[in-house]
């Protein structure tokens, strides 16, 4: 059996929470879960998804 270790394994408990509950990619909400973790909101991020997340900033792009 392959064993795994976490470098935050509360951070991924959450973000597998939030991504069974959510419409964003996992990624995303791994991020956002570490970003909690630190004290670092907003989290922000050009996911529209994951940008209407509790904790996350949504970031737009505009042509020049």
């Amino acid at each position: 059996m392959v064993e795994f270790s976490f470098e935050s394994e509360d951070a991924v408990e959450q973000a597998l929470a939030d991504f069974e509950d959510g419409s964003a990619d996992f990624s995303e909400y791994l991020h956002l879960a570490i970003y909690r973790k630190i004290g670092a909101l907003p989290f922000c991020t050009f996911d529209r998804m994951a940008s209407r997340t509790l904790g996350a900033k949504g970031l737009s792009i505009t042509p020049h």
